[in-house]
Protein backbone atom coordinates (compact mmCIF):
# COMPACT_ATOMS: atom_id res chain seq x y z
CA UNK A 1 0.00 0.00 0.00
CA UNK A 2 2.72 2.22 0.50
CA UNK A 3 4.42 1.74 -2.47
CA UNK A 4 1.24 2.70 -4.22
CA UNK A 5 0.97 5.43 -2.34
CA UNK A 6 4.65 6.60 -2.85
CA UNK A 7 4.23 5.90 -6.70
CA UNK A 8 0.86 8.06 -6.49
CA UNK A 9 2.30 10.95 -5.31
CA UNK A 10 5.41 10.70 -7.73
CA UNK A 11 3.04 10.96 -10.60
CA UNK A 12 1.11 13.57 -9.34
CA UNK A 13 4.28 15.52 -8.48
CA UNK A 14 5.49 14.30 -12.59
CA UNK A 15 1.94 15.72 -13.51
CA UNK A 16 2.47 19.55 -12.01
CA UNK A 17 5.72 19.93 -13.03
CA UNK A 18 4.80 18.89 -16.93
CA UNK A 19 1.61 21.65 -16.73
CA UNK A 20 3.83 24.40 -15.15
CA UNK A 21 5.92 23.58 -17.97
CA UNK A 22 3.64 24.00 -20.44
CA UNK A 23 2.45 27.21 -19.02
CA UNK A 24 5.54 28.32 -19.00
CA UNK A 25 6.66 27.92 -22.50
CA UNK A 26 3.26 28.65 -23.53
CA UNK A 27 3.93 30.37 -27.20
CA UNK A 28 2.99 34.46 -27.65
CA UNK A 29 0.30 35.71 -29.64
CA UNK A 30 0.88 35.36 -33.43
CA UNK A 31 2.70 38.11 -35.05
CA UNK A 32 0.85 39.66 -38.29
CA UNK A 33 2.14 41.78 -41.05
CA UNK A 34 3.15 45.37 -40.10
CA UNK A 35 0.56 48.37 -41.28
CA UNK A 36 2.23 50.88 -43.15
CA UNK A 37 1.16 54.16 -45.15
CA UNK A 38 3.40 55.32 -48.01
CA UNK A 39 4.54 58.79 -48.33
CA UNK A 40 3.41 60.90 -51.37
CA UNK A 41 6.47 61.69 -53.75
CA UNK A 42 8.01 65.06 -53.84
CA UNK A 43 11.83 66.03 -55.21
CA UNK A 44 10.42 64.67 -58.44
CA UNK A 45 13.40 64.82 -61.19
CA UNK A 46 14.06 63.30 -64.28
CA UNK A 47 15.74 60.50 -62.68
CA UNK A 48 15.10 60.08 -59.04
CA UNK A 49 12.57 61.30 -56.50
CA UNK A 50 11.89 61.23 -52.59
CA UNK A 51 9.24 59.24 -50.56
CA UNK A 52 8.69 56.62 -47.99
CA UNK A 53 6.49 55.29 -45.32
CA UNK A 54 4.75 55.56 -41.69
CA UNK A 55 4.65 52.54 -40.30
CA UNK A 56 1.89 52.49 -37.61
CA UNK A 57 1.87 49.05 -36.33
CA UNK A 58 4.71 46.77 -36.48
CA UNK A 59 2.02 43.56 -36.08
CA UNK A 60 3.53 42.70 -32.75
CA UNK A 61 7.03 41.51 -34.34
CA UNK A 62 10.04 43.75 -34.89
CA UNK A 63 9.88 45.25 -38.18
CA UNK A 64 13.43 44.12 -39.75
CA UNK A 65 13.33 45.63 -43.15
CA UNK A 66 11.83 48.57 -44.53
CA UNK A 67 11.86 50.88 -47.59
CA UNK A 68 9.58 52.04 -51.08
CA UNK A 69 9.11 49.59 -53.74
CA UNK A 70 8.38 50.90 -57.16
CA UNK A 71 7.83 49.69 -60.92
CA UNK A 72 6.40 50.73 -64.36
CA UNK A 73 3.62 48.22 -63.21
CA UNK A 74 0.41 49.32 -60.61
CA UNK A 75 0.91 46.84 -58.31
CA UNK A 76 5.05 46.96 -57.20
CA UNK A 77 6.42 44.27 -54.44
CA UNK A 78 9.82 43.59 -53.60
CA UNK A 79 10.05 41.56 -56.16
CA UNK A 80 10.45 45.00 -58.17
CA UNK A 81 12.91 48.00 -57.52
CA UNK A 82 13.61 48.07 -53.71
CA UNK A 83 14.79 50.53 -51.24
CA UNK A 84 16.19 49.91 -48.14
CA UNK A 85 15.70 52.37 -45.37
CA UNK A 86 16.91 50.73 -41.83
CA UNK A 87 14.87 48.91 -39.15
CA UNK A 88 11.93 50.30 -36.71
CA UNK A 89 8.79 51.72 -36.45
CA UNK A 90 7.78 55.18 -37.03
CA UNK A 91 7.92 57.12 -40.46
CA UNK A 92 11.14 56.93 -42.72
CA UNK A 93 12.32 58.71 -46.16
CA UNK A 94 13.40 56.66 -49.30
CA UNK A 95 15.52 58.56 -51.91
CA UNK A 96 14.31 56.54 -55.70
CA UNK A 97 17.25 56.98 -57.93
CA UNK A 98 18.01 55.54 -60.93
CA UNK A 99 15.04 56.35 -63.01
CA UNK A 100 13.86 56.91 -66.91
CA UNK A 101 12.65 60.41 -67.72
CA UNK A 102 9.17 60.90 -69.03
CA UNK A 103 8.41 57.97 -67.46
CA UNK A 104 5.48 56.99 -65.03
CA UNK A 105 6.13 54.66 -61.49
CA UNK A 106 3.58 53.34 -59.26
CA UNK A 107 5.07 53.25 -55.87
CA UNK A 108 4.35 51.83 -52.05
CA UNK A 109 5.66 51.66 -48.86
CA UNK A 110 6.76 47.93 -47.40
CA UNK A 111 7.85 47.02 -43.86
CA UNK A 112 8.75 43.22 -43.05
CA UNK A 113 8.68 41.23 -39.94
CA UNK A 114 8.38 37.54 -38.88
CA UNK A 115 5.09 37.09 -40.55
CA UNK A 116 5.67 38.74 -43.59
CA UNK A 117 5.94 41.87 -45.63
CA UNK A 118 2.75 44.62 -45.40
CA UNK A 119 2.75 47.26 -47.82
CA UNK A 120 0.95 50.73 -47.97
CA UNK A 121 -1.25 52.37 -50.48
CA UNK A 122 -0.24 52.90 -53.84
CA UNK A 123 1.25 56.16 -55.08
CA UNK A 124 2.28 57.46 -58.51
CA UNK A 125 4.50 60.29 -60.14
CA UNK A 126 5.71 61.19 -63.65
CA UNK A 127 9.61 61.98 -63.84
CA UNK A 128 10.13 64.93 -66.24
CA UNK A 129 11.08 65.46 -69.19
CA UNK A 130 14.91 65.71 -70.27
CA UNK A 131 14.34 68.46 -71.99
CA UNK A 132 13.62 69.97 -68.97
CA UNK A 133 14.50 74.13 -69.62
CA UNK A 134 16.00 74.11 -65.86
CA UNK A 135 18.12 71.08 -66.09
CA UNK A 136 21.44 72.34 -65.27
CA UNK A 137 20.61 76.30 -65.46
CA UNK A 138 18.88 75.59 -69.17
CA UNK A 139 22.08 75.09 -70.88
CA UNK A 140 22.14 73.48 -73.94
CA UNK A 141 23.43 69.66 -73.60
CA UNK A 142 26.55 68.77 -74.58
CA UNK A 143 27.87 66.41 -77.09
CA UNK A 144 30.98 64.31 -77.66
CA UNK A 145 33.22 67.20 -77.09
CA UNK A 146 34.09 68.94 -73.86
CA UNK A 147 32.59 72.27 -73.49
CA UNK A 148 32.58 75.03 -71.20
CA UNK A 149 30.15 74.09 -67.80
CA UNK A 150 28.05 77.18 -66.71
CA UNK A 151 30.63 80.02 -67.04
CA UNK A 152 29.66 83.03 -65.05
CA UNK A 153 28.08 80.77 -62.34
CA UNK A 154 30.98 77.63 -62.10
CA UNK A 155 34.76 79.36 -61.70
CA UNK A 156 37.54 78.73 -64.08
CA UNK A 157 40.11 77.87 -60.80
CA UNK A 158 39.21 74.41 -59.85
CA UNK A 159 41.00 71.43 -58.32
CA UNK A 160 38.25 68.96 -58.96
CA UNK A 161 35.10 68.42 -60.87
CA UNK A 162 31.86 69.68 -60.51
CA UNK A 163 29.94 67.02 -59.01
CA UNK A 164 25.85 66.24 -58.95
CA UNK A 165 23.62 64.69 -56.41
CA UNK A 166 22.32 61.72 -57.70
CA UNK A 167 18.62 63.54 -58.32
CA UNK A 168 19.64 66.05 -60.34
CA UNK A 169 18.40 68.56 -57.96
CA UNK A 170 21.76 70.18 -56.64
CA UNK A 171 25.05 70.76 -57.85
CA UNK A 172 28.48 71.06 -56.06
CA UNK A 173 32.36 72.26 -56.74
CA UNK A 174 34.75 74.09 -54.53
CA UNK A 175 36.70 77.54 -54.56
CA UNK A 176 39.39 78.73 -52.70
CA UNK A 177 38.57 75.60 -50.22
CA UNK A 178 35.37 75.77 -50.09
CA UNK A 179 32.61 73.51 -50.74
CA UNK A 180 29.99 75.08 -52.61
CA UNK A 181 26.43 74.22 -53.75
CA UNK A 182 23.39 75.52 -55.88
CA UNK A 183 20.15 73.62 -55.26
CA UNK A 184 17.36 73.31 -58.09
CA UNK A 185 13.71 74.48 -55.55
CA UNK A 186 10.47 75.88 -56.38
CA UNK A 187 11.73 75.71 -59.97
CA UNK A 188 14.31 77.70 -59.67
CA UNK A 189 18.29 77.24 -58.78
CA UNK A 190 19.83 78.93 -55.49
CA UNK A 191 22.67 81.51 -56.02
CA UNK A 192 25.27 79.31 -55.16
CA UNK A 193 26.49 79.86 -51.39
CA UNK A 194 29.28 77.80 -49.33
CA UNK A 195 28.02 75.16 -46.99
CA UNK A 196 27.64 75.77 -43.44
CA UNK A 197 30.50 73.82 -42.23
CA UNK A 198 32.79 74.72 -44.57
CA UNK A 199 34.59 77.54 -43.41
CA UNK A 200 34.93 81.37 -45.10
CA UNK A 201 36.58 80.56 -47.96
CA UNK A 202 39.93 81.97 -46.74
CA UNK A 203 41.09 78.27 -46.32
CA UNK A 204 41.47 77.63 -42.91
CA UNK A 205 39.89 74.31 -43.50
CA UNK A 206 40.55 73.52 -47.21
CA UNK A 207 37.81 71.68 -48.15
CA UNK A 208 38.04 70.14 -51.60
CA UNK A 209 36.77 67.37 -53.62
CA UNK A 210 33.49 67.37 -52.55
CA UNK A 211 31.05 64.18 -54.25
CA UNK A 212 27.87 62.73 -52.84
CA UNK A 213 27.29 58.94 -52.35
CA UNK A 214 25.08 57.51 -54.79
CA UNK A 215 22.17 57.09 -52.37
CA UNK A 216 22.13 60.78 -51.60
CA UNK A 217 23.11 60.05 -48.20
CA UNK A 218 26.45 61.38 -47.67
CA UNK A 219 28.57 63.91 -48.61
CA UNK A 220 32.66 63.07 -49.04
CA UNK A 221 35.36 65.59 -49.28
CA UNK A 222 38.95 66.02 -48.78
CA UNK A 223 39.98 67.95 -45.85
CA UNK A 224 42.83 69.78 -43.34
CA UNK A 225 40.78 70.39 -40.99
CA UNK A 226 41.87 69.02 -37.13
CA UNK A 227 40.69 65.95 -35.82
CA UNK A 228 41.37 63.10 -32.77
CA UNK A 229 42.65 66.35 -30.22
CA UNK A 230 44.97 67.22 -32.96
CA UNK A 231 45.32 70.88 -33.53
CA UNK A 232 46.00 70.57 -37.14
CA UNK A 233 46.58 68.02 -39.70
CA UNK A 234 49.74 67.82 -41.66
CA UNK A 235 48.28 65.92 -44.45
CA UNK A 236 44.65 65.78 -46.56
CA UNK A 237 42.42 63.13 -44.55
CA UNK A 238 39.11 62.20 -45.91
CA UNK A 239 35.88 63.62 -44.08
CA UNK A 240 31.91 63.10 -44.68
CA UNK A 241 28.78 64.57 -43.87
CA UNK A 242 24.93 63.09 -43.71
CA UNK A 243 22.00 64.04 -45.45
CA UNK A 244 19.60 65.71 -42.03
CA UNK A 245 15.95 67.11 -42.17
CA UNK A 246 17.86 70.53 -42.27
CA UNK A 247 20.60 70.27 -44.61
CA UNK A 248 24.08 68.56 -44.02
CA UNK A 249 24.98 67.58 -40.73
CA UNK A 250 28.75 68.70 -39.10
CA UNK A 251 31.43 66.74 -40.65
CA UNK A 252 33.02 63.41 -39.16
CA UNK A 253 36.14 61.99 -40.46
CA UNK A 254 36.56 58.75 -42.25
CA UNK A 255 37.52 55.72 -39.67
CA UNK A 256 41.45 55.79 -39.39
CA UNK A 257 41.40 52.70 -41.08
CA UNK A 258 41.28 54.67 -44.34
CA UNK A 259 42.61 58.16 -42.96
CA UNK A 260 45.84 56.41 -41.60
CA UNK A 261 46.90 55.09 -44.67
CA UNK A 262 50.28 56.91 -45.53
CA UNK A 263 50.52 60.21 -47.81
CA UNK A 264 47.99 62.60 -48.72
CA UNK A 265 44.54 61.76 -49.52
CA UNK A 266 43.15 63.03 -52.60
CA UNK A 267 39.30 62.43 -53.80
CA UNK A 268 37.24 59.53 -52.51
CA UNK A 269 34.46 58.10 -54.92
CA UNK A 270 31.66 55.62 -53.72
CA UNK A 271 29.86 52.72 -55.57
CA UNK A 272 26.34 51.44 -55.18
CA UNK A 273 27.57 49.06 -52.01
CA UNK A 274 29.31 51.94 -50.12
CA UNK A 275 33.03 50.69 -51.44
CA UNK A 276 35.38 53.41 -51.56
CA UNK A 277 38.19 53.72 -54.28
CA UNK A 278 40.28 56.93 -53.39
CA UNK A 279 44.09 57.95 -54.21
CA UNK A 280 46.82 58.60 -51.77
CA UNK A 281 49.92 60.60 -52.79
CA UNK A 282 53.55 59.94 -51.14
CA UNK A 283 56.92 61.46 -51.90
CA UNK A 284 57.68 58.52 -54.24
CA UNK A 285 54.57 58.52 -55.98
CA UNK A 286 50.53 58.69 -56.40
CA UNK A 287 48.36 55.29 -56.13
CA UNK A 288 44.64 54.20 -56.32
CA UNK A 289 43.41 52.20 -53.33
CA UNK A 290 39.94 50.32 -52.64
CA UNK A 291 38.67 49.57 -49.47
CA UNK A 292 34.96 47.32 -49.15
CA UNK A 293 31.97 48.58 -46.64
CA UNK A 294 31.57 45.05 -45.03
CA UNK A 295 28.73 44.74 -42.44
CA UNK A 296 28.71 48.66 -42.00
CA UNK A 297 32.95 48.66 -41.52
CA UNK A 298 35.69 49.32 -44.30
CA UNK A 299 37.97 46.66 -44.72
CA UNK A 300 41.94 47.52 -45.12
CA UNK A 301 42.34 49.20 -48.36
CA UNK A 302 44.20 47.63 -50.91
CA UNK A 303 45.97 48.92 -53.99
CA UNK A 304 44.55 48.55 -57.34
CA UNK A 305 47.90 46.62 -58.74
CA UNK A 306 46.67 47.03 -62.70
CA UNK A 307 45.80 50.45 -62.20
CA UNK A 308 48.75 51.69 -59.82
CA UNK A 309 51.16 49.49 -62.17
CA UNK A 310 51.04 52.46 -64.66
CA UNK A 311 53.03 54.28 -62.64
CA UNK A 312 51.65 57.55 -60.97
CA UNK A 313 47.59 57.72 -60.86
CA UNK A 314 45.23 59.87 -58.95
CA UNK A 315 41.77 60.93 -58.44
CA UNK A 316 39.75 57.88 -58.80
CA UNK A 317 35.97 57.94 -60.28
CA UNK A 318 34.23 54.79 -59.78
CA UNK A 319 31.27 53.82 -61.74
CA UNK A 320 28.37 53.38 -58.89
CA UNK A 321 28.18 49.84 -60.53
CA UNK A 322 31.87 49.04 -60.00
CA UNK A 323 31.86 48.22 -64.22
CA UNK A 324 34.58 50.84 -64.51
CA UNK A 325 37.22 53.46 -63.17
CA UNK A 326 38.33 56.76 -64.76
CA UNK A 327 41.34 58.43 -63.23
CA UNK A 328 44.47 60.17 -64.02
CA UNK A 329 48.15 59.23 -65.00
CA UNK A 330 50.94 61.51 -64.48
CA UNK A 331 54.04 62.15 -65.47
CA UNK A 332 56.50 64.75 -65.85
CA UNK A 333 55.60 66.07 -62.35
CA UNK A 334 52.29 65.96 -62.55
CA UNK A 335 52.75 68.49 -65.77
CA UNK A 336 51.42 65.60 -68.00
CA UNK A 337 48.05 64.39 -67.23
CA UNK A 338 46.33 61.60 -69.05
CA UNK A 339 42.53 60.31 -68.13
CA UNK A 340 42.20 56.44 -68.30
CA UNK A 341 39.33 54.09 -67.91
CA UNK A 342 39.21 50.07 -67.15
CA UNK A 343 36.22 48.51 -67.22
CA UNK A 344 35.63 45.09 -64.80
CA UNK A 345 36.05 42.05 -67.01
CA UNK A 346 34.02 38.66 -66.99
CA UNK A 347 36.62 37.13 -64.56
CA UNK A 348 35.71 40.02 -62.04
CA UNK A 349 39.45 41.57 -63.45
CA UNK A 350 40.36 45.35 -64.35
CA UNK A 351 41.20 45.54 -67.91
CA UNK A 352 44.56 47.06 -69.07
CA UNK A 353 43.63 50.62 -68.96
CA UNK A 354 43.22 53.02 -72.04
CA UNK A 355 43.28 56.52 -72.42
CA UNK A 356 40.18 58.31 -73.24
CA UNK A 357 41.36 61.06 -75.57
CA UNK A 358 38.37 63.20 -75.71
CA UNK A 359 39.11 64.64 -72.03
CA UNK A 360 41.01 68.28 -71.88
CA UNK A 361 44.47 67.48 -71.74
CA UNK A 362 46.71 68.18 -68.59
CA UNK A 363 43.21 68.39 -66.63
CA UNK A 364 42.87 66.37 -63.13
CA UNK A 365 39.57 64.60 -61.83
CA UNK A 366 36.57 63.09 -63.40
CA UNK A 367 32.86 62.86 -62.89
CA UNK A 368 29.73 60.78 -64.43
CA UNK A 369 26.44 61.81 -63.28
CA UNK A 370 24.11 58.91 -61.73
CA UNK A 371 21.96 58.78 -64.26
CA UNK A 372 25.14 57.99 -66.84
CA UNK A 373 24.35 61.03 -69.77
CA UNK A 374 27.38 63.38 -68.96
CA UNK A 375 30.42 63.76 -67.69
CA UNK A 376 32.39 66.14 -66.09
CA UNK A 377 36.10 66.80 -66.06
CA UNK A 378 36.49 70.23 -64.14
CA UNK A 379 34.66 72.95 -64.96
CA UNK A 380 33.55 70.85 -68.37
CA UNK A 381 31.22 68.69 -69.26
CA UNK A 382 30.74 66.09 -72.24
CA UNK A 383 28.25 63.23 -73.47
CA UNK A 384 29.02 60.36 -71.51
CA UNK A 385 28.35 58.36 -74.84
CA UNK A 386 32.05 58.56 -74.85
CA UNK A 387 32.64 56.18 -71.88
CA UNK A 388 30.30 53.69 -73.37
CA UNK A 389 31.83 53.67 -77.07
CA UNK A 390 34.58 52.48 -75.28
CA UNK A 391 33.13 49.72 -73.16
CA UNK A 392 34.16 46.19 -74.29
CA UNK A 393 31.11 44.94 -77.15
CA UNK A 394 30.41 48.52 -77.87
Amino acid sequence: MKTILFYSIIYSAALLLIISCDKGTEPSPQASIPILTTLQATSISYSAATSGGNITSVGGAAVTARGVCWSTNSNPTINDNITSDGTGTGSFTSIIIGLSSNTTYYVRAYATNSAGTGYGNVITFSTLSTSNPLEYFGQTPPGMEFVRFAPGIVPEDMYHSVTVSPDGQEIYWSTRNRIMMTKLINGAWTTPEGLPFSGDGTGELYDDAPVVSPDNRKLFFTSLRPYNSSPARARFSFWYSERTETGWSEPQPLPEVINSTGGIHWQVSVSNSGNLYFGIITEIRAQIYFSRLVNGTYTEPEPMSTINNLGSVIAPFISPDESYIIFNSESGGGVNVQTCISFKTSDNQWSTPQRITQFPEHQESAFVTRDGRYVFCKNFWASAEIIEEMRPGN
